[in-house]
C-alpha cells in the first residue's frame, strides 16, 4: 500500500492543485493517519510528482520500443491553459498485447501556433 504522503501528491498532481496546497493536505490527514515530517512540503511533493513522471516516462517509452509488430500512430489536439497558452495534447495509439490502445503522451506548449510549431511540438514529444 502506497503512504499516505505519496496518495497527497497524487492528488496534487491529478487535481491541478498548486504545490503549496501540500501543506495544507498535509494538516488535515495528520491527525489521522501517522506521515512522518520529513516529507511533508511543497518542494518535496515537487520532488515527488516529477519522479512518478519521468517513472512513466520511461515506463511508456519502454512499452512503445517492446511493441511487437511496433505499429504506432500519434494523434494531437489542441488546447489552451488558463493563461491563455496554445499546447498540444499529445497521444500515441500503439499495440498492447496485440490489442490497440491509446496511450497519453505528452501536453507541450507550442513554440508558435502554426502547423510548423505543432510539428515541432510533437517531435520534442517523442520519447526515444
Amino acid at each position: 500500500m502506497r503512504n499516505c504522503s505519496t496518495l497527497l501528491t497524487i492528488i496534487i498532481a491529478k487535481t491541478g492543485k498548486p504545490f503549496s496546497d501540500f501543506n495544507q493536505l498535509c494538516v488535515l490527514h495528520k491527525n489521522s493517519v501517522k506521515l512522518g515530517e520529513t516529507y511533508l512540503n511543497d518542494k518535496r511533493c515537487r520532488e515527488f510528482i516529477e519522479a512518478s513522471a519521468e517513472v512513466m516516462k520511461r515506463d511508456q517509452r519502454d512499452a512503445l520500443n517492446k511493441a511487437k509488430p511496433r505499429f504506432f500512430a500519434l494523434m494531437a489536439d489542441g488546447a489552451t491553459d488558463t493563461s491563455n497558452n496554445e499546447l498540444e495534447l499529445i497521444y500515441v495509439r500503439m499495440l498492447y498485447n496485440g490489442e490497440p490502445v491509446n496511450k497519453f503522451l505528452a501536453i507541450t506548449e507550442l513554440p508558435k501556433g502554426t502547423a510548423d510549431g505543432v510539428i515541432e511540438s510533437i517531435r520534442e514529444s517523442i520519447p526515444w
